[in-house]
């Protein structure tokens, strides 16, 4: 069973939580491994899908945000963190 968390009010930026297609759920689902899916297609209608899955990169370690799982977003940092590095930068 995946990490058990609740998002909190202002957990996501102000703008966002008024037309996040996640607004008013039971936000278990977005924390519970098994549950993923479930949680990826919310996020598949949601408006601000794209600010909330930057959002998530940024800032997230566990859960789903803007569609992507905390793997899929290590996974983009480590992806960033090398073409910094391949470019010189840090």
């Amino acid at each position: 069973m995946g990490i058990r968390l609740r998002r909190r009010p202002g957990m996501l930026m102000p703008a966002m939580e008024d037309t996040a297609a996640c607004k008013g759920m039971d936000t278990d689902m977005f924390f519970v491994g098994e549950m993923a899916p479930q949680a990826k297609a919310v996020c598949g209608f949601c408006p601000v899908m794209e600010r909330c899955k930057e959002w998530g990169i940024r800032h997230e370690e566990f859960g789903v945000w803007g569609g992507m799982d905390e793997y899929e977003r290590r996974a983009v940092r480590r992806a960033d963190a090398r073409l910094r590095l391949n470019q010189g930068l840090r």
